[in-house]
């Protein structure tokens, strides 16, 4: 039996309606990766600056940096917030939530690596737990999957504009 036979011959458990495509507004998710100092910030808010001005709205740019995105203020009108350690999911999370309150037009994370290598981050919250666990390999199974999920699927399905930045 070929494979077409096989998909032909499956019941089908869901309807799907397939129809012309018709242009609608979509929100962006744009990912920047390099090393430090090939650009990133200034890409992203190069992007953004593009992005508002047919979306509108402010650009909102939530820096890990030490405030290092502030060195693009005189280039670039954003609004800035200061996000230092932790940098754990839930602290990004945290972040977004309270950027979205002020319903902004494109939102920039610089940088998104903190969660996996910064203080309070995924990597750190993993090695307490396996030696409090004694090297169980348990602590690969708790909730901490799930955490760096609920922020990443937070990230994609909110209904905004977003430019994240990461180090390669």
């Amino acid at each position: 039996m070929s494979q077409y036979s096989q998909i032909q011959s499956h019941t089908l458990t869901r309807t799907f309606e397939v129809k012309p495509a018709t242009r609608t507004a979509a929100n962006l998710l744009i990912g920047l990766i390099g090393p430090s100092g090939s650009g990133k910030t200034y890409s992203a808010l190069r992007l953004a600056t593009g992005i508002a001005r047919v979306s509108g709205g402010d650009i909102v740019l939530i820096d890990t940096e030490n405030r290092r995105a502030k060195h693009y203020a005189d280039t670039f009108r954003f609004r800035h917030v200061d996000f230092s350690p932790p940098f754990g999911s839930f602290d990004y999370l945290d972040a977004l939530r309270a950027v979205m309150k002020k319903k902004p037009g494109v939102v920039i994370i610089d940088s998104l690596t903190h969660e996996h290598e910064g203080e309070g981050r995924l990597l750190h919250f993993y090695s307490s737990k396996l030696i409090r666990l004694a090297g169980s390999g348990s602590a690969w199974r708790t909730p901490l999957r799930a955490r760096f999920l609920q922020c990443l699927n937070a990230i994609a399905v909110n209904a905004l504009n977003l430019v994240l930045d990461c180090l390669s």
